[in-house]
């Protein structure tokens, strides 16, 4: 439930007793504790289709904040003297006041809705599985830039081919590299096969992973930050020179933040890559591995003819890459998506190197924490998205996720 639950948390009870010569003439207890807060600000849990309103994914958003406490010392023994008039303490001891608010808590400030939704947006577009490791429409690019279409026509490859066969056999190997430009198109025709061969490993594994569920998970760089101030203090809830042999103390206050961000979701996709078009491939690519396993000659180069899968593969690969451009935007949906924060703020205050008049040094720590946790959950199409911006398929996604969820709810009942 959405609220905020305040609470005293103790620390437990001190007692100090004042005699003379073996007579009690004094006792006082003290109480010891601190104010803590606890806060759930938002919770809901799943996000509706877009179709009918229902809710899926079980997976919404959530914000909730912490105080938490530790520290101090329980059950220490302190007193003023041995014999005659004696103050002494038993109980818990402080670098601080006992007795404490949740004003010492630092507040922190968890990132904002739209914060969360951005970089939701960016881990998406890092681990989504429709992203290639490679980029075909690149690898295309930079074949029009290099003027390799040309050594995608046969006849061009298999004139060249013939042309370089037909040179005498003694031709000097350095002439026939620089002279004749053999080894500037050897490089070319190993460029185009590489990328034949890389394409269809690229399409064989896209294509393998389709309408399977594929888990991934992505972390942004923790952002953390210190800052620390030394000043003086005295011990709580009892001394100074009654029972230390100085009267205040150096004491250090740290300050930490440290903010992790991450994600995890599950993705799944469809494919229009059919039967047929993997076979093509499969052959260019078996094409393109004799190439990239023989050691080039202008004979062994001819012998390899006819060229005509190379330039099967330039027209077929354009067509390919524009399909799953195309199913990359409509054909992916997340089952749940989750962008997700935890914001700590931690204040420290120490005492070190405490010398009681009566018994060994001890030092005196205790840590004020706050810690936000969050969670946005995502719809099937992404962060923040906008239901009236659904293509028709996307639409079409959404009511099957819909049908199966009910169906397996109902094979549960």
């Amino acid at each position: 439930m959405v609220g905020t639950r305040a609470y005293r948390r103790n620390l437990g009870e001190g007692l100090y007793t004042f005699t003379g010569y073996g007579t009690e003439y004094a006792r006082t207890k003290y109480e010891c504790y601190i104010d803590m807060e606890e806060k759930l600000l938002e919770s809901n849990v799943g996000y509706r289709t877009g179709v009918d309103g229902h809710w899926v994914g079980g997976h919404g958003n959530f914000l909730s904040m912490k105080h938490s406490f530790s520290g101090g010392i329980s059950g220490i023994h302190l007193q003023s003297g041995l014999s005659g008039w004696v103050e002494s303490y038993t109980g818990p001891l402080f670098p601080h006041f006992h007795q404490l608010g949740a004003s010492n808590f630092s507040a922190g400030v968890p990132s904002s809705k739209t914060q969360l939704h951005g970089l939701g947006a960016t881990a998406i577009a890092r681990v989504r599985p429709t992203q290639p490791q490679i980029s075909l429409p690149t690898m295309i690019g930079e074949l029009k830039a290099d003027g390799l279409p040309a050594l995608a026509g046969s006849s061009f490859i298999r004139d060249r081919a013939h042309f370089f066969r037909s040179l005498p056999k003694d031709t000097a190997e350095e002439n026939l590299n620089y002279q004749f430009g053999w080894k500037p198109f050897i490089s070319d025709i190993r460029s185009l096969a590489e990328i034949v061969a890389k394409s269809e490993k690229i399409i064989s594994d896209y294509v393998s992973s389709a309408n399977k569920p594929i888990t991934r998970a992505y972390s942004f760089p923790t952002e953390s930050a210190i800052s620390t101030e030394t000043t003086t203090g005295a011990t709580s809830p009892v001394g100074g020179y009654t029972y230390f042999s100085s009267g205040s103390h150096p004491l250090v206050i740290q300050t930490s933040d440290e903010r992790r961000r991450w994600f995890k979701g599950q993705f799944l996709y469809s494919t229009p890559v059919g039967s047929s078009t993997r076979a093509r491939l499969e052959r260019y690519s078996q094409e393109a591995n004799r190439l990239l396993g023989a050691r080039l000659t202008p004979e062994v180069l001819w012998n390899l003819a006819p060229w005509s899968w190379a330039a099967d593969w330039y027209t077929n690969i354009g067509d390919i890459v524009a399909n799953l451009s195309s199913f990359a935007n409509d054909g992916l949906v997340m089952t749940y998506g989750h962008m997700m924060e935890t914001h700590t703020v931690s204040r420290a205050y120490s005492m070190s190197g405490l010398q009681p008049k009566y018994g060994s040094s001890i030092g005196l720590s205790s840590h004020f924490t706050t810690t936000w946790k969050q969670r946005r959950g995502a719809s099937p199409f992404g962060f923040a998205f906008d239901d009236s911006s659904m293509t028709t398929r996307q639409r079409a996604i959404l009511a099957s996720l819909a049908v199966a969820r009910s169906n397996r709810q109902a094979r549960r009942m």
